[in-house]
Protein backbone atom coordinates (compact mmCIF):
# COMPACT_ATOMS: atom_id res chain seq x y z
CA UNK A 1 0.00 0.00 0.00
CA UNK A 2 2.75 2.44 0.93
CA UNK A 3 4.62 1.61 -2.29
CA UNK A 4 1.49 2.42 -4.29
CA UNK A 5 1.29 5.75 -2.46
CA UNK A 6 5.00 6.36 -3.17
CA UNK A 7 5.55 6.74 0.59
CA UNK A 8 8.96 5.86 2.00
CA UNK A 9 8.91 7.16 5.54
CA UNK A 10 7.28 6.21 8.83
CA UNK A 11 3.61 5.38 8.54
CA UNK A 12 1.25 4.27 11.25
CA UNK A 13 -1.70 2.68 9.46
CA UNK A 14 -4.96 2.24 11.36
CA UNK A 15 -7.04 -0.51 9.74
CA UNK A 16 -10.11 -2.59 10.52
CA UNK A 17 -11.33 -5.82 8.96
CA UNK A 18 -15.00 -6.67 8.47
CA UNK A 19 -15.47 -10.12 10.04
CA UNK A 20 -18.20 -11.12 7.62
CA UNK A 21 -16.66 -10.02 4.33
CA UNK A 22 -12.98 -9.99 5.40
CA UNK A 23 -12.74 -6.65 3.60
CA UNK A 24 -10.04 -4.36 5.00
CA UNK A 25 -10.75 -0.68 5.66
CA UNK A 26 -7.97 1.87 6.06
CA UNK A 27 -9.15 4.41 8.62
CA UNK A 28 -6.13 6.70 8.64
CA UNK A 29 -2.44 6.92 7.89
CA UNK A 30 -0.19 8.98 10.16
CA UNK A 31 3.34 9.88 9.13
CA UNK A 32 4.68 9.34 12.63
CA UNK A 33 5.23 6.56 15.09
CA UNK A 34 2.30 5.59 17.27
CA UNK A 35 1.98 6.94 20.81
CA UNK A 36 2.98 3.69 22.49
CA UNK A 37 6.32 3.32 20.68
CA UNK A 38 8.26 4.39 23.79
CA UNK A 39 6.36 2.13 26.20
CA UNK A 40 6.72 -0.78 23.75
CA UNK A 41 10.49 -0.38 24.06
CA UNK A 42 10.58 0.27 27.80
CA UNK A 43 8.09 -2.45 28.73
CA UNK A 44 8.36 -5.12 26.04
CA UNK A 45 11.90 -4.47 24.85
CA UNK A 46 10.99 -3.97 21.18
CA UNK A 47 12.64 -0.98 19.51
CA UNK A 48 10.45 -0.40 16.45
CA UNK A 49 12.38 2.66 15.17
CA UNK A 50 15.65 0.70 15.23
CA UNK A 51 14.03 -2.26 13.46
CA UNK A 52 12.66 0.08 10.78
CA UNK A 53 16.03 1.78 10.36
CA UNK A 54 17.89 -1.49 9.91
CA UNK A 55 15.31 -2.83 7.46
CA UNK A 56 15.39 0.40 5.43
CA UNK A 57 19.20 0.15 5.24
CA UNK A 58 18.85 -3.38 3.89
CA UNK A 59 20.31 -4.97 6.99
CA UNK A 60 19.00 -8.30 8.17
CA UNK A 61 16.89 -7.81 11.24
CA UNK A 62 15.44 -10.43 13.48
CA UNK A 63 12.46 -9.44 15.56
CA UNK A 64 13.47 -9.71 19.23
CA UNK A 65 11.52 -11.82 21.65
CA UNK A 66 9.12 -9.60 23.50
CA UNK A 67 9.07 -9.49 27.25
CA UNK A 68 5.62 -9.96 28.77
CA UNK A 69 4.25 -6.50 29.53
CA UNK A 70 1.09 -4.82 30.69
CA UNK A 71 -0.32 -1.50 29.57
CA UNK A 72 -3.67 -0.20 30.72
CA UNK A 73 -5.59 2.94 29.90
CA UNK A 74 -5.70 5.80 32.39
CA UNK A 75 -9.37 5.12 33.17
CA UNK A 76 -8.66 1.51 34.18
CA UNK A 77 -5.75 2.67 36.33
CA UNK A 78 -7.91 5.29 38.10
CA UNK A 79 -10.77 2.82 38.68
CA UNK A 80 -8.29 0.29 40.06
CA UNK A 81 -6.76 2.90 42.35
CA UNK A 82 -10.18 3.97 43.66
CA UNK A 83 -10.98 0.33 44.42
CA UNK A 84 -7.51 -0.33 45.91
CA UNK A 85 -6.82 -2.65 42.99
CA UNK A 86 -3.49 -3.96 41.86
CA UNK A 87 -2.72 -1.65 38.95
CA UNK A 88 0.24 0.71 39.24
CA UNK A 89 0.93 3.99 37.45
CA UNK A 90 3.81 2.22 35.70
CA UNK A 91 1.18 -0.05 34.09
CA UNK A 92 0.03 2.96 32.00
CA UNK A 93 1.88 4.50 29.06
CA UNK A 94 2.24 7.73 31.02
CA UNK A 95 5.19 6.59 33.14
CA UNK A 96 7.55 7.42 30.26
CA UNK A 97 6.17 10.97 30.08
CA UNK A 98 7.81 11.71 33.42
CA UNK A 99 11.26 11.04 31.95
CA UNK A 100 11.05 14.17 29.78
CA UNK A 101 8.08 16.28 30.88
CA UNK A 102 9.21 19.38 28.97
CA UNK A 103 9.15 17.49 25.66
CA UNK A 104 5.69 16.14 26.50
CA UNK A 105 4.45 19.63 27.37
CA UNK A 106 5.70 21.03 24.05
CA UNK A 107 4.00 18.15 22.25
CA UNK A 108 0.69 18.83 23.97
CA UNK A 109 0.65 22.60 23.36
CA UNK A 110 1.80 22.50 19.74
Amino acid sequence: MMKALNWNEVACVDMRRDQETQKVFVLEINGRFWASVVPSFIKAGVNFPLILLKLSLGEKQSIPKMKPAKQVCLKDYLVSTAKFGGLKFSDTKYQSYLYDPFARLIQVIS
